[in-house]
C-alpha cells in the first residue's frame, strides 16, 4: 500500500483556475449556442415588427387618402398639441375634419385653419364672422383661452381668419390615440 504524501493534499493554485477556466468556456457555450438561438428568434421577431410597422404605414395612407376624398380636404386628421379647447378636445386627441365651404360655418362651429407662417393646424371655436371686401373673417378663440386669436399676414393683422385658411370642421374626437404622434415628434426633435 502507497502512503499519501502531505504535498497532495495541497490543492494546487493551477486546479482552481482550471475551474474557473471551465466556467467561463461554459458560461461563453450558453452565450454562443443556447442564446445564439435566441438571436435568431429576435431576427425572426424584428422582421416580424418591420413588416407590421409596413402594413400600418400602406393601411394608414390608404385610410388617409380614402378620408382625404370623402371628406374634402387635403389633411383629414389632426393632432391636439395644446389644451387650448379643453373640455371638449384634450392635448393628444386625434380629430377628423371635414372640409367645409366657409359660407355654411356658423357661429360656435369648431373650425380648423391655418396660419401662413404655421403648419399645424389650429382647432378652435368661430365667436363671431365679419365679412369685410367680399372675403369672410373667422373671430376664432380656444374654449380655455382667456382671449380671441389674432391672425397676421404679410406683416397686417386681419379682422379674423380668413375663409381661405380655413380647412374644415372638427366632425370626430379620437381620445388620447395622437399622444403616439407627440411622443414620435418629440423622440426626433419637432418642436410643438
Amino acid at each position: 500500500m502507497l502512503k499519501s504524501s502531505p504535498i497532495s493534499s495541497i490543492k494546487s493554485p493551477i486546479d482552481s483556475s482550471n475551474k474557473l477556466l471551465k466556467g467561463f468556456l461554459y458560461s461563453l457555450y450558453n452565450t454562443v449556442f443556447v442564446f445564439g438561438r435566441e438571436i435568431l428568434d429576435y431576427k425572426k421577431e424584428g422582421k416580424e415588427i418591420l413588416e407590421g410597422i409596413v402594413i400600418a404605414v400602406v393601411l394608414y395612407l390608404v385610410i388617409s387618402m380614402t378620408l382625404s376624398f370623402a371628406l374634402k380636404v387635403e389633411d383629414p386628421v389632426a393632432v391636439v398639441i395644446s389644451g387650448s379647447m379643453e373640455p371638449v378636445y384634450y392635448r393628444g386627441d386625434i380629430i377628423v375634419i371635414k372640409g367645409t365651404d366657409p359660407k355654411n360655418i356658423e357661429i360656435g362651429d369648431i373650425v380648423v385653419y391655418k396660419r401662413p407662417y404655421q403648419d399645424i393646424p389650429i382647432v378652435h371655436r368661430a365667436i363671431n364672422i365679419v365679412e369685410e371686401g367680399g372675403t369672410l373673417y373667422f373671430v376664432t378663440k380656444g374654449d380655455n383661452n382667456p382671449f380671441e386669436d389674432s391672425y397676421f399676414e404679410n406683416g397686417k393683422k386681419l379682422p379674423g381668419v380668413p375663409d381661405y385658411a380655413i380647412l374644415g370642421r372638427s366632425i370626430l374626437k379620437i381620445p388620447k390615440l395622437g399622444y403616439v404622434t407627440i411622443f414620435f415628434k418629440r423622440l426626433i426633435g419637432v418642436r410643438i
